[in-house]
């Protein structure tokens, strides 16, 4: 499917909104604009955005989901990466004589201590409130996005002694191990029920049943 970006200032539905950075509307425009990379285009089908979201565009050009209730009150900031690879939308404020980072998930959730806030398709640049969650750090390291391993799936170990493969989960500092099969797709699924049981909701799945979260294979987006 072809993606069309829709253009800064725009709702990703219909409608016009100002982003943080963006200016007023009869700022003229540069007679050579540079080209600005499209997350959404690449991430995101825009017929099932909605009307209810807008753009709101990071320091490097990068874009970002948020709804469009919320955009009035956080379209004033301007927002730079931050956090793990710069992948976060982030701005710096005073307070109480200090400078400090803020991230736009953890501002728009209000986590209490001990607490993070998830993006459950795994995209810190979607952060629409139907995309975040409050959750533990526990839950939050089984929403894992990406396989790790050569064999393409996630939580999966082999052994060249027994040449056999084995599934495990951890959850809360312990780790839970499947029995050894013969191959990784076998031990790929006894990943995915032990993940279910531990995870819920959370899980990342090798393969997951429809509602549910898949992993992310090497070389795919964010």
């Amino acid at each position: 499917m072809t993606h069309h970006r829709p253009n800064p200032g725009t709702l990703a539905g219909d409608g016009d909104f100002l982003t943080g950075s963006e200016g007023p509307k009869n700022t003229p425009t540069p007679k050579n604009p540079q080209p600005v990379p499209s997350i959404i285009a690449r991430h995101f089908d825009l017929s099932d955005v909605g009307t209810d979201t807008a753009i709101l565009i990071r320091s490097d050009g990068a874009e970002c989901l948020i709804d469009k209730a919320d955009h009035a009150r956080f379209s004033q900031y301007r927002y730079s990466p931050g956090g793990t690879k710069g992948r976060y939308m982030s701005r710096t404020a005073m307070i109480n004589g200090k400078q400090r980072r803020i991230y736009l998930h953890r501002e728009l959730m209000s986590p209490p201590p001990g607490f993070v806030v998830d993006h459950v398709n795994g995209n810190p640049l979607d952060n629409r409130r139907s995309n975040l969650r409050i959750c533990t750090y526990s839950q939050n390291g089984a929403n894992r996005t990406v396989s790790h391993n050569s064999y393409g799936f996630v939580g999966i170990g082999f052994d060249p002694v027994q040449v056999r493969f084995q599934g495990a989960v951890t959850q809360d500092g312990a780790r839970f191990r499947g029995p050894w099969r013969l191959t990784a797709i076998e031990a790929a699924k006894d990943y995915d029920a032990m993940a279910r049981g531990l995870h819920g909701e959370f899980a990342r799945l090798n393969f997951p049943e429809p509602g549910e979260q898949g992993v992310t294979r090497p070389g795919g987006a964010l």
